[in-house]
């Protein structure tokens, strides 16, 4: 569900009716001028496409990968609002999307994915649209070698799904579960994108959501790496990355979804957030989320600093260097703790998996 303004009606410090409802700092702004805002803040972050595509040429195409969640949505609205009104104005727009969901249903048991994908392929009809399977990825040589490399050879027979599953348990806790499954899924979005000659993703991580994986990544042992995790630029994975949400706080995002016309959240997948009872069986990326969601209520400033932060640090090894197996961030023979390990994995993922050849 979306987050609700607690701000009083005033005067909009824009346009100066007496309908403002939301608050950005200390500016009270009403619902229209609140969108652009919003809106304003994504496509700026588009400028570097603005000169592409021009009429007579190839057209930019930009993978979108769609998890239903608030941010990514946003996106594609956003953005599909700028294409409509460049066409409008000028008969052509400078790109356009491959929308892709990635379905996780496999392994997450949620199978409404289907029925959410159709919706937004109906309000949102002029784009070409992928649905990937999770399994899919066993599909990759790199990942058949990966694990062939961590399973026994009677393990290696079966259905992709099978597969998949057999991966996932040499895994060795919550965390680590989560750390695979976050990079299998990078390498369906990843693979996406080149198949579809795509010049770019474009990752719908929000403010608050970069905040996290800096702290998380960090936590797991790869700090060393967090140029490559959130920065704006040629990435490891041989295609350019971009994150248009950069600027926007989670809950401003939902206020978005909440007052924009229509509205988002019929289009959204329901937010499970666990309560921080016990952090034994918790994820570092579930805590790192729970302490970021209660820090951007009453201290935002300080979200949007731990991003900045992270975007002035220099890339350390050049982009050809050999990368990990599994998550694909450059690694040396000697990781960041000094110790000495295979040059297949990260430090992190080595502790993911259980015997990583």
């Amino acid at each position: 569900m979306g987050q609700k303004s607690n701000v009083a009606p005033g005067i909009c410090r824009r346009c100066e009716t007496n309908e403002a409802t939301h608050t950005i700092r200390t500016e009270p702004l009403c619902n229209s001028c609140f969108g652009r805002y919003v809106s304003t803040k994504i496509v700026k972050r588009m400028e570097m496409f603005r000169t592409r595509g021009r009429p007579g040429s190839a057209q930019t195409i930009l993978l979108l990968p769609l998890s239903f969640g608030v941010s990514s949505t946003a996106m594609l609205q956003v953005l599909d609002y700028h294409i409509n009104a460049q066409r409008q104005r000028s008969g052509h727009a400078a790109y356009t999307l491959h929308i892709l969901h990635v379905d996780m249903s496999t392994v997450t048991g949620d199978h409404q994915a289907t029925e959410r994908f159709e919706a937004i392929k109906t309000r949102y009809s002029t784009y070409t649209y992928t649905m990937a399977q999770l399994s899919d990825v066993m599909d990759q040589e790199e990942v058949l070698e990966l694990a062939t490399s961590i399973l026994e050879e009677e393990q290696l027979h079966g259905a992709k799904e099978e597969k998949l599953h057999k991966m996932l348990s040499v895994t060795t806790s919550p965390t680590a579960r989560g750390d695979i499954l976050e990079s299998l899924k990078t390498k369906v979005i990843v693979a996406t994108a080149k198949a579809y000659d795509c010049e770019a993703i474009l990752w719908g991580d929000s403010t608050t959501r970069l905040a996290e994986r800096t702290l998380s990544e960090t936590a797991k042992g790869r700090g060393f790496a967090l140029p490559w995790v959130v920065a704006e630029s040629e990435s490891v994975y041989g295609i350019r990355c971009q994150y248009p949400m950069r600027d926007l706080l989670k809950k401003e995002l939902f206020t978005f979804a909440d007052t924009t016309e229509p509205a988002l959240t019929p289009l959204l997948a329901p937010t499970i957030t666990k309560p921080a009872v016990s952090a034994k069986n918790s994820t570092i990326d579930e805590l790192t989320a729970q302490y970021f969601e209660s820090v951007e209520r009453d201290y935002p400033g300080i979200v949007a600093n731990v991003v900045k932060t992270t975007a002035k640090l220099d890339l350390p090894i050049h982009t050809d260097a050999k990368v990990c197996r599994l998550c694909d961030v450059p690694v040396t023979e000697s990781n960041p703790d000094g110790r000495k390990t295979s040059t297949d994995f990260c430090a992190s993922c080595s502790r993911t998996l259980a015997n990583p050849a």
